[in-house]
């Protein structure tokens, strides 16, 4: 069972998605190669600001209207050309990892509808 500061941070600002609990020594030297700081994002909920450089992302499911990565604890705001090298890297990774698939479950199989729809295929 998590403890409370984790439900309570969970409430607040979601729950961490396998995405990131998966990768953690890819994303520690993506944020060391690209030499990226973390954002203090309680303080961009509360004045709504994001540097220019940073591009708005579409609505999906999540608080940080941004293309952004989590490492721990903590939030790294990605550039649309930072964003691209590593969705690449997670895109090719799933690629492969589905190749080795022959069957799902139904809900399985609905959830990887809906991230095919929503990649726009």
């Amino acid at each position: 069972m998590a403890s409370d500061k984790m439900m309570f941070r969970w409430w607040l600002v979601g729950r961490p998605a396998p995405i990131w609990l998966e990768r953690v020594e890819f994303l520690q030297e993506f944020v060391r190669a690209n030499k990226l700081k973390p954002v203090d994002y309680p303080s961009l909920w509360a004045t709504r600001g994001l540097p220019p450089r940073f591009k708005p992302r579409p609505p999906w499911p999540g608080i940080v209207p941004f293309a952004h990565i989590h490492v721990g604890d903590a939030l790294y705001a990605l550039t649309s050309q930072q964003w691209d090298k590593f969705s690449e890297v997670v895109v090719a990774d799933y690629k492969a990892r589905l190749n080795t698939v022959k069957t799902v479950d139904f809900d399985s199989l609905m959830e990887l509808s809906q991230g095919i729809v929503a990649a726009g295929l």
